[in-house]
């Protein structure tokens, strides 16, 4: 597989411990939509996966598998981006003044609900595989990544993302969080926490009583939706 490493100099698992402290899994679409708008991205699709994928065990994909949150937005990655999200931190963002999530946890708090957090953005492919039993599992580094003309090599993971997203013509970025499980979340070394099919419709109906309520911080994303996605059906449970 031709995937390449991103060095981290840091000992990753105490590090997103410390960050993801006193923080919940509710914190998560706050720091999703700040991330939306600070990269000007208009749209914000939240989209919870109920499918389970056994295709993907006895694969170096098997931390894939789990029911997962998908997050799309339609901007890009820059360089600057990928260079600051996998210091796994907001201080890339701490230089710019207009950057409303630059004091937020961003993608950090992906970690509060998943142990593989992962995205496709501007014709790459990152994973980030903190316990090493996955794609990271016999190497060094926790992050692995992968250029466009490698993605027949990932094929089979990528299969499982949302397909109209990541069309020949995929034009934005869209994170993956494959969700602990009770069980999964015994042996995680960063958190225990859960999300819930249950936490998801939460979500759906906070956000439905607030559909015409946008937080002041925010000033690109116009158009918020969440999805439940599960086989080959969406329900679209708000859509400003």
């Amino acid at each position: 597989m031709m995937s390449f490493e991103v060095n981290y100099k840091e000992d990753f698992i105490p590090r997103i411990r410390d960050l993801i402290d006193g923080y919940s899994k509710d914190s998560i679409l706050k720091e999703y939509l700040q991330n939306a708008d600070d990269s000007k991205a208009t749209e914000l699709v939240v989209t919870f996966d109920r499918r389970e994928h056994s295709s993907l065990n006895n694969t170096k994909f098997v931390g894939a598998k789990t029911q997962a949150l998908l997050l799309y937005n339609n901007s890009k990655f820059k360089e600057t981006d990928f260079k600051a999200i996998v210091n796994i931190s907001a201080q890339g963002k701490a230089k710019d003044a207009h950057s409303t999530g630059r004091f937020g946890q961003g993608f950090s708090s992906s970690f509060s609900v998943s142990d593989h957090p992962s995205f496709i953005s501007n014709g790459k492919a990152y994973w980030f595989d903190v316990h090493h039993n996955s794609v990271s599992k016999g190497k060094e580094s926790s992050i692995q990544g992968w250029e466009k003309n490698d993605f027949n090599e990932i094929k089979q993971w990528l299969d499982i993302f949302t397909p109209d997203l990541i069309s020949k013509d995929f034009n934005g970025t869209i994170f993956r969080l494959p969700l602990r499980t009770e069980n999964t979340a015994k042996d995680s070394e960063i958190s225990h926490e859960v999300f819930l099919y249950e936490d998801f419709l939460k979500w759906c109906e906070e956000w439905r009583t607030n559909a015409d309520v946008i937080p002041p911080f925010i000033t690109e994303v116009k158009s918020r939706r969440l999805n439940l996605f599960q086989l080959v059906s969406w329900w679209h449970t708000t859509n400003r």
